[in-house]
């Protein structure tokens, strides 16, 4: 009669643990052990956003590894604080064979002392057979500081209105590297290490504040420089002051790693983009088979003089372009004697602003400034 409730006892010790054994005999769960592979040796640290392995271990009460399915729980010193990563496992219970590895994610930063996190793993129904964690910080990780480089403050960028292949290449240096998150280990089994992808875009903001201009940098926000085509420095100006010779404008660089922006230094640096026209084919003074003067007036109000020269006969085409690169008047075009030849452009109704002249033939292009005022 003594036997009945010993066996009784024994089939209550079997019921936990999802009906499996615990800790009673050799050979049965008694205990997890929860080891964190650390993205830099020897260092209770982790990244925000970032995975890191989670290895559970079961083990009888001697210590001893166990290969038995367990179903458990997984839950935190914070909880409710890891992202997507974590497949769920915060939220409901699942099962384990032996030594198992699962990548955690955390949300939240937590840095030192009581801010530290810990995690726990328990049996589904059997909380007191469990195991815990070294507690450990959690880092931020925004991109390394940075400083502009090019152009200067209160340098000038050039826009050359006719040059279509010009560029201009706004640049900051890069560090190394580029964010704290750098060479880290995420598994104790993959010898790979990870490292964050830091990038760049370019801001122009006017003096207002408002932004007017945002570009990545070269090779899709990698490299530390944008380089911006002709054509979106004209599109710029045209959303500018179209009677205006220089704008002063201000940039800066953004770095963002995925989870935090980091702003280049000077946080602000101003610059001015300005107009500069040039010959097709070099200055006036140079010996050739043509020439296109001054206007004069310049500025005027309603009618100005052009003067052209041509060394030889031929084609010439004579034009007027408004800021915006349309043809607004045509004051010569066919075939013209050598020597000097004038045109008069009256302005009409053309609005106020710059505009220029353009003058064509066989041997090239020459391209003049001039201002209408009202």
């Amino acid at each position: 009669m003594k036997t009945v409730p010993y066996v009784i006892a024994l089939l209550l010790v079997a019921l936990a643990c999802a009906a499996r054994p615990i800790s009673a005999a050799a050979g049965t769960v008694a205990a997890f052990q929860l080891d964190i592979t650390w993205p830099r040796d020897s260092l209770h640290e982790v990244y925000l956003a970032r995975p890191f392995e989670l290895r559970i271990t079961p083990r009888d009460r001697d210590g001893n590894p166990i290969d038995t399915l367990l179903r458990v729980r997984l839950t935190a010193r914070f909880p409710g604080e890891f992202d997507a990563a974590s497949q769920g496992y915060f939220q409901h219970a699942f099962e384990i064979r032996g030594m198992t590895s699962i990548l955690l994610a955390p949300s939240f930063e937590r840095t030192s002392g009581n801010a530290q996190q810990w995690l726990l793993l328990y049996c589904d129904d059997a909380a007191d057979i469990n195991g815990r964690s070294d507690p450990f910080s959690i880092l931020p990780h925004a991109p390394a500081p940075f400083a502009l480089t090019w152009p200067p403050p209160r340098g000038t960028v050039e826009v050359h209105y006719f040059d279509r292949n010009k560029t201009a290449s706004f640049r900051w240096e890069k560090p190394s590297p580029p964010d704290p998150y750098a060479d880290m280990r995420r598994s104790r089994t993959d010898s790979s290490l990870w490292s964050d992808s830091v990038r760049y875009t370019l801001v122009i903001e006017n003096e207002q504040g408002t932004t007017v201009l945002r570009l990545p940098s070269d090779s899709g926000g990698a490299l530390p420089r944008t380089t911006v085509a002709n054509g979106q420095l004209v599109a710029l100006i045209r959303s500018l002051c179209t009677h205006c010779r220089a704008w002063y404008l201000r940039w800066y660089v953004e770095a963002f790693d995925g989870t935090a922006v980091t702003i280049s230094s000077p946080a602000r640096s101003d610059f001015i983009l300005a107009w500069e026209i040039y010959d097709d084919v070099g200055p006036d003074t140079d010996a050739s088979d043509f020439a296109l003067e001054p206007n004069a007036p310049n500025p005027f109000r309603s009618r100005t003089q052009i003067p052209f020269t041509l060394s030889r006969a031929g084609a010439v085409r004579l034009s007027i372009v408004n800021i915006l690169g349309e043809t607004v008047r045509i004051l010569a075009e066919g075939e013209f004697p050598p020597g000097r030849q004038v045109r008069t452009l009256d302005a009409g109704d053309l609005p106020p602003g710059f505009y220029f002249t353009r003058l064509e033939t066989s041997s090239g292009t020459r391209t003049r400034r001039m201002l209408l005022q009202r």
